[in-house]
């Protein structure tokens, strides 16, 4: 399968970097449309789409997630890395969602509050669709993203 990759923001314009593995039969739509798909992505009763600050996290919760009785090789499952900028981050962090999601920002990092090890577990929701690139009006990228491995 040959992927498509888009020009990332180079790094030191990245605010965070943030992955999220992606079922290879999801591939496709998701080029289409230029989104993935927080219907598709949320977990079980979530309303969000878990991403992860590091690669292996997030496929190993994505084994998780699309373990549905039929084995897959982790190696099968394609990998998103999507970067914020410091506008976009502050956008994403600063914008809430309405009353019937509590007004929860849209991007915030998760945290687990019956777990009192104080473990960072790099773990981040985004309660809205994914946008593989999005730029703000005055043509500043937001978000910019890759296929890797």
């Amino acid at each position: 399968m040959d992927m498509a990759t888009d020009a990332p923001l180079l790094m030191a314009d990245a605010a965070i970097e943030l992955f999220l593995a992606v079922h290879p039969d999801d591939y496709p739509g998701v080029l289409e449309t230029g989104l993935v798909s927080r219907r598709t992505y949320a977990a079980t009763r979530k309303t969000y789409i878990g991403l992860r600050e590091n690669r292996d996290d997030a496929v190993d919760r994505a084994m998780k997630l699309f373990d549905k009785g039929d084995p897959m090789e982790q190696g099968a499952v394609l990998l998103l890395r999507i970067q914020f900028s410091y506008k976009g981050f502050a956008q994403y962090a600063t914008k809430v969602l309405g009353p019937d999601e509590a007004f929860a920002p849209i991007l915030y990092e998760i945290i687990y509050p019956y777990d009192k090890s104080g473990k960072d577990y790099g773990a981040w929701a985004f309660h809205s669709d994914v946008p593989l690139q999005q730029s703000a009006e005055d043509g500043q990228v937001l978000i910019a993203s890759e296929w890797t491995r």
